[in-house]
């Protein structure tokens, strides 16, 4: 059996000490960084279109797909299509709203297709988040005692075996 403050002067033995512990300590900070990761934390699950006029309407429902809070001029006309206030024509009934209108018959007025199709100009809609949560505290307090623990037996068990095979040291003692 060689004795360990023997194997303290060679630079090979040095050299293994300072890779174990270097690879221990990445191992720790690892865990550390995976628990920090299963805090919880608010994200954006998806985006509601609020009219000016108070109604809400869903975006994925209606083919409207916001990337960090913009969306493209198609979907912006159909945002705004979609928020459209109603008509008060006075050839039209009250509480009408353009969408409900039946097709055209032939030789109707060609202002009434026109407001049909109407967009307006303004933007009469936002858009608004609607966030979710991800992770907890206790999913990162198992993920940290796990992979801590995980992490210490390994190291140990490494140790042992290492110092088995180069210094003859028994595995327990």
């Amino acid at each position: 059996m060689t004795d360990i403050g023997e194997l303290e002067k060679k630079a090979w033995f040095r050299f293994f000490k300072l890779c174990y512990v270097s690879v221990y300590v990445l191992s720790v900070c690892a865990v550390l960084f995976l628990s920090y990761d299963s805090l919880p934390s608010k994200y954006v699950d998806y985006w509601d279109i609020h009219c000016s006029d108070g109604r809400t309407a869903p975006t994925r429902e209606n083919s409207i797909y916001p990337i960090d809070g913009q969306i493209s001029p198609d979907e912006d006309s159909k945002a705004r299509k979609l928020c459209e206030h109603q008509i008060s024509a006075p050839s039209l009934p009250p509480g009408f709203v353009v969408e409900q209108m039946p097709p055209l018959p032939p030789g109707s007025n060609r202002e009434t297709a026109a407001r049909r199709n109407f967009i307006p100009d303004e933007k009469n809609y936002s858009l608004v988040p609607q966030y979710a949560t991800r992770g907890s505290y206790k999913e990162a307090a198992q993920n940290f005692i796990l992979g801590l623990g995980i992490v210490v037996l390994l190291g140990e068990f490494i140790r042992r075996s290492f110092l088995y095979v180069v210094a003859g040291k028994p595995f327990f003692s």
